[in-house]
């Protein structure tokens, strides 16, 4: 599949980097779909979880020099629902929402105030601007699956939030509801 350069601009020019399949068997890749399948339907399933944290939680991956801890679902939810109080009036007035986490991990707290959202009767997907940030690119691509598998808009961080330099170009993940514009 051939695309343009606005696309290839939008994804920070990694679609030569679809080559990357090329170093997995047939079997590896397999097994890589599989376990995309089985993600998005948890998630369908389910929508109230942190589907790739607990697992990640489960098989014990944190980086324990630092001082990696994921916020537990239910927390989370708790936090989100506080977010948004005047939802809906805030988009009216701005016309769009952006919601920042600065530490997403696996994007607890951005997929509790998507459904959080929802249950307020916001359109989540059209109306609210999702930023998630991690210094740990395994979880920041763990958040950046979850939130594109949800139809977020917004972008996804790979870099440390406590300093002040922009991020490289690189470094900065496209969510595909904001790439295609839907």
């Amino acid at each position: 599949m051939k695309f343009g350069p606005e696309v290839d601009d939008a994804l920070g020019g990694r679609l030569e980097g679809m080559q990357a399949i090329q170093g997995y068997t047939k079997d590896e890749l397999d097994v890589i779909a599989q376990l995309f399948a089985l993600t998005a339907l948890a998630l369908e399933e389910n929508p109230e979880q942190d589907f790739l944290g607990d697992i990640f939680t489960v098989l014990n991956l944190f980086n324990k020099n630092s001082g990696q801890i994921f916020t537990p679902y239910p927390v989370a939810k708790l936090i989100a629902l506080s977010l948004c109080g005047n939802l809906a009036e805030e988009i009216e007035q701005r016309g769009c929402f952006r919601i920042y986490d600065c530490c997403c991990g696996a994007g607890a707290l951005l997929i509790a105030f998507a459904n959080a959202a929802r249950e307020k009767g916001v359109n989540y997907q059209r109306d609210v601007y999702f930023v998630a940030q991690d210094i740990d690119f395994t979880v920041a691509m763990m958040c950046y699956i979850v939130l594109s598998l949800r139809g977020c808009k917004g972008h996804v961080i790979v870099g440390n939030s406590l300093v002040p330099e922009p991020p490289a170009r690189e470094n900065i993940w496209y969510l595909p509801m904001s790439v295609y514009g839907l």
